[in-house]
């Protein structure tokens, strides 16, 4: 059970942000006041801003700004996703 709950971290910049158990941060990945979740999962150069990754998602070659992401989604293929608000939801 121990090996499970560990992360990894192995390349990549990583700048105020929280990881929480079982992250794999990878693959000169950027990440920047985020948060990801319990097993989430992020490579191939992804970047990820002002967001949060929940559990058991991951995010590959893509861009991730302002966002929820999550969970169970796989987010690859040079993607972008730019999340927007509104006070005027009708």
């Amino acid at each position: 059970m121990g090996g499970e709950l560990k992360g990894r971290v192995l390349n990549g910049d990583l700048a105020e942000s929280i990881l929480q158990w079982g992250c794999v941060f990878e693959s000169g990945s950027n990440c920047a006041k985020s948060i990801l979740c319990e097993h989430a999962d992020t490579s191939c150069n992804a970047k990820i801003v002002n967001s949060i990754i929940a559990p058991n998602t991951g995010v590959s070659s893509g861009e991730c700004n302002s966002s929820l992401v999550g969970p169970f989604i796989g987010f690859h293929h040079n993607s972008v996703l730019i999340s927007g608000a509104s006070n005027r939801v009708e």
